[in-house]
């Protein structure tokens, strides 16, 4: 392997590890929604340069997590209770009708990739030590890859940017599928369900059962966002990078 070549990789190695390493700062409460990313501090506490936390902070706003503010830098993307509720209305609208016409185009080969992304999924949450980020991957995964078969691009990428102007607040609220088991089965329920609905050409059943769902999701996740923000909806200062 040429010499510049081996470099390229171990830098993008090195970006991925800063990346990595910012997920559980957001899990764990030390970065907060609404912060600034401060390059050079981070990579001091890291003790990289700053081009991979660059490039880590371009991974994390292409996941919906941070945004480039012209002549500022980036930050950390930031919801209240009212948006999050907003956006899980629009998920509503969306979604089941997107399931509805995918169900009715998806083949045998597109549900066995969903059955594989769910075994995977199960494994994760089953193990010793479940990864709150793969659980978090795994399961967009599956939507996604339902989503992809109603052939319908723009209403795709519409979805598509709604996940991830939630990225933030989804990510920190999955933790609660290693901490509470009644959530995690609920959700193994749930993305079985649709499994069978797929595989019995139920288009009706898979949007009732998204709709439903997204509904459900209306109420209580915005209550929970309000939890973990605070009472008066801004986020606790814990840690400054």
């Amino acid at each position: 392997m040429p010499p510049t070549e081996n470099l390229r990789l171990q830098r993008q190695k090195l970006n991925e590890l800063v990346l990595e390493r910012l997920l559980d700062w957001i899990m764990d409460g030390t970065l907060a929604m609404g912060e600034r990313l401060n390059a050079e501090k981070i990579a001091q506490c890291l003790g990289v340069s700053r081009m991979p936390v660059r490039e880590a902070f371009t991974m994390l706003e292409q996941l919906g997590l941070a945004e480039a503010i012209p002549y500022v830098g980036y930050k950390l993307i930031e919801l209240d209770d009212k948006d999050v509720h907003e956006l899980y209305l629009m998920r509503q609208m969306l979604e089941p009708q997107a399931a509805y016409f995918a169900c009715q185009a998806i083949d045998t080969d597109g549900v066995e990739e969903l059955r594989t992304i769910q075994e995977q999924l199960e494994l994760e949450i089953a193990s010793d030590e479940p990864d709150p980020k793969r659980i978090h991957s795994l399961n967009r995964d599956f939507h996604f890859a339902i989503y992809q078969y109603a052939n319908m691009d723009r209403l795709y990428n519409v979805i598509r940017s709604l996940w991830n102007s939630l990225s933030f607040y989804k990510l920190v609220y999955g933790k609660r599928y290693i901490t509470d088991k009644t959530a995690a089965d609920d959700m193994i329920h749930q993305h079985r369900t649709m499994l069978t609905c797929l595989e019995d050409g139920d288009a009706e059943g898979i949007k009732n059962l998204l709709f439903e769902d997204l509904e459900h999701h209306t109420v209580d996740v915005p209550a929970a966002v309000s939890s973990i923000l605070g009472r008066d909806g801004k986020n606790p200062v814990i840690q400054n990078l």
